[in-house]
């Protein structure tokens, strides 16, 4: 079975409380074809220090000004080599062995182009807690929800970008949102039973 590459993309700045974490969560997933790239939009804080701690394990990495998150993971999406394509803030972390539940999914369902997965909610006080909106119909309400439960739960192949484009970097919020709902006007997506991802309220 020919596993797919999966690219990660991290949007960056300033995190270097928590960037660590996200890292970490995803260079230890033990998935042998993961490609990582952090796009930073000029730290002043740790950060760059810790991205030099993990440059083997960073497949690239970049800090200089850019012009927002939508921007930045745009770049990483356009320096991208994987099929299978998602992106985690440098605050949240991944599940292990998300990238395994992925990849095994997309390889059975090649007609599926943007799955989803559930996701746990956490916070710097030590509290998780779990939500799952399970909108079973793709409708408004469920086409413009299933993005947050949660972002980082969203893999889609790459072809996508073929089709639809990239993040629109008129939005400097809900650009995420904006993004799938066009990818579920234009394709076949799938809920997940799966928890693959941490999403960090603070």
């Amino acid at each position: 079975m020919k596993l797919p590459i999966i690219t990660v993309v991290t949007p960056s700045f300033n995190q270097g409380e928590y960037i660590e974490e996200t890292i970490c969560s995803v260079i230890n997933q033990n998935y042998p074809k993961v490609e990582y790239i952090i796009i930073d939009g000029g730290s002043t804080d740790k950060t760059i220090s810790i991205l030099q701690k993990y440059n083997e394990d960073i497949d690239y990495w970049i800090s200089e000004k850019d012009k927002g998150q939508t921007n930045a993971i745009n770049k990483g999406f356009k320096r991208a080599k994987g099929e299978i394509i998602s992106w985690i803030n440098a605050d949240d972390k991944l599940y292990d062995g998300a990238l395994d539940k992925v990849a095994e999914y997309f390889i059975l369902h090649s007609d599926v182009d943007l799955i989803h997965g559930l996701g746990t909610y956490f916070n710097n006080n030590g509290k998780y807690w779990n939500i799952n909106k399970n909108y079973k119909f793709i409708e408004a309400r469920y086409i413009t929800h299933f993005a947050f439960d949660l972002q980082p739960s969203v893999f889609f192949r790459k072809r996508v970008f073929n089709k639809i484009g990239y993040l629109d970097e008129d939005f400097n919020f809900q650009f995420d949102t904006e993004f799938f709902v066009r990818c579920a006007l234009n394709f076949n997506f799938e809920k997940l039973s799966n928890r693959l991802s941490f999403f960090r309220e603070h």
